[in-house]
């Protein structure tokens, strides 16, 4: 039995370590969720989207700056006549640190109506998450899946 009590005493400030770090990880992955989960979708490689599926959903193509704090994010008026399905963005000058990046964005059309797409380009690194510009898409789909888009607000400040 004594033998049992002195093994317990020495694993003891392992077991208690192991079991400090699990907390305190468990913890930060709470504080950080929110940054880990964007509202915004990571990009897909260019690779990763077929064209074919693609070729009939709503395409909208926004600009960005690479390696400057700011992003879009996207609110979708009516999520049961549009559902989001992927993002690829294209660094067109890749040899330029914070170059021009074009990002493509992909809707698939659910059923039939009226929805509105609100982009707003924010600057994320702030607590205060300044809105840069806005721009509104309205998209009108038919019985058949198929649909017209025109932008109808663009906000740059």
């Amino acid at each position: 039995m004594r033998k049992t009590k002195k093994a317990a005493i020495k694993i003891a400030p392992y077991i208690t370590g192991i079991l400090l770090v699990l907390v305190i990880g468990g913890a930060t992955l709470i504080l950080l969720w929110p940054n880990i989960t964007s509202d915004v979708p990571m990009s897909a490689p260019r690779a990763s989207v077929d064209d074919d599926k693609t070729k009939d959903m709503v395409k909208i193509t926004l600009g960005a700056n690479g390696g400057v704090p700011y992003k879009w994010r996207y609110t979708i008026s009516e999520p049961s006549v549009l559902e989001y399905f992927d993002l690829v963005s294209t660094n067109e000058n890749p040899d330029m640190d914070g170059g021009p990046v074009i990002l493509d964005y992909y809707f698939k059309p659910l059923t039939a109506g009226n929805a509105t797409i609100l982009f707003e380009y924010y600057d994320f690194a702030h607590d205060d998450a300044t809105i840069e510009k806005t721009k509104e898409y309205y998209v009108e789909v038919k019985d058949d899946l198929t649909f017209e888009i025109k932008e109808v607000q663009t906000r740059n400040e």
